[in-house]
């Protein structure tokens, strides 16, 4: 009589699906570990950010900090009425420049700002005006008109100058909200050092609309123009140019305002063998751009004022 073959037992398997989840928790885990390791170095070797508080949408500059734009050791110092410079003095009348990252001085020094080159040439030619730094890194034409409403409409300045490039267009009012993720990211030092490349990035997926947002800009502008000049207050724009390719955004912007002139070509032709000179991080810039751009402004607002 033949026994019964019974079929060998087959080797459990382990789960393929907690098997995965393991190898993604292990390789999460790494990564996150990888990127606090890249902050600690950037925050010790960089120190940290400037720091915002946040009104509705809008995001303002914290009051009494230092910190940086981007990890060059270019330190910026804000002062207690929450913008970089020198405190207003009261003696003097006011000119306001409103701006981004351009205007308030993206990874160069609190000297080397527009604002505090065109106070300069403007004392040379016996004109002694508090020059404003009223920009902020991020901000498009509809944040600059807040933050005048929010911030600046209480002093009174004489003139308002609107510094706007070309990139600014695609900042539609409610399209830059920060939700709770964006404001932890901003206190990154890290992302500083990536968050411009992704700026970019942004920038090309919303050129489609280019054209709809540019005529939205002129409208806030113009309705912005109405309302300082019904108060006594002289608006000036300023279409920065800092590549050869946007004469078409200037002629555009500059169209119907009182626009300061292009002066790119200009300081480009001094520049020619070295425009490396010409630019600080990420295309903005440098001390040596804008100090020509304040020397170039203030003998054209010598005679406007």
């Amino acid at each position: 009589m033949q026994k019964s073959r019974t079929a060998p037992k087959k080797p459990k398997r382990k789960c393929g699906f907690k098997r995965l989840l393991g190898n993604l928790l292990i390789s999460l885990s790494a990564i996150i570990l990888i990127l606090i390791a890249f902050e600690v170095f950037f925050r010790i070797y960089y120190g940290g950010q400037i720091r915002y508080d946040y009104v509705g949408n809008l995001w303002v500059l914290k009051p009494n900090q230092a910190g940086f734009t981007y990890p060059n050791g270019k330190i910026a110092s804000i002062n207690s009425g929450g913008f970089r410079g020198p405190l207003i003095d009261s003696k003097n009348p006011t000119i306001l420049l409103l701006g981004d990252s351009f205007t308030f001085g993206y990874a160069i020094g609190d000297n080397d700002t527009l604002a505090m080159s065109l106070a300069r040439e403007l004392k040379k030619l016996g004109l002694d005006y508090n020059v404003v730094n009223g920009g902020v890194p991020g901000y498009g034409v509809g944040q600059m008109v807040s933050l005048y409403n929010l911030k600046f409409a209480s002093y009174k300045p004489k003139l308002v100058i609107v510094c706007l490039i070309e990139g600014d267009i695609i900042r539609q009012t409610g399209d830059q909200t920060r939700g709770f993720f964006s404001r932890i990211l901003s206190k990154s030092s890290f992302v500083a050092f990536i968050k411009a490349r992704l700026e970019l990035l942004r920038q090309k997926t919303q050129e489609t609309n280019y054209e709809s947002f540019l005529e939205n800009d002129i409208e806030r502008l113009k309705a912005f123009e109405k309302s300082l000049n019904s108060q006594g207050i002289r608006l000036i724009v300023y279409p920065w140019v800092y590549k050869e390719n946007q004469t078409k955004f200037y002629d555009k912007i500059s169209l119907g305002f009182d626009a300061l002139p292009n002066y790119y070509a200009n300081i480009v032709k001094e520049f020619q063998d070295n425009l490396n000179l010409l630019y600080a991080e990420d295309g903005h810039p440098s001390g040596i751009f804008t100090r020509k751009l304040g020397e170039a402004m203030a003998k054209d607002l010598a005679q406007k004022i």
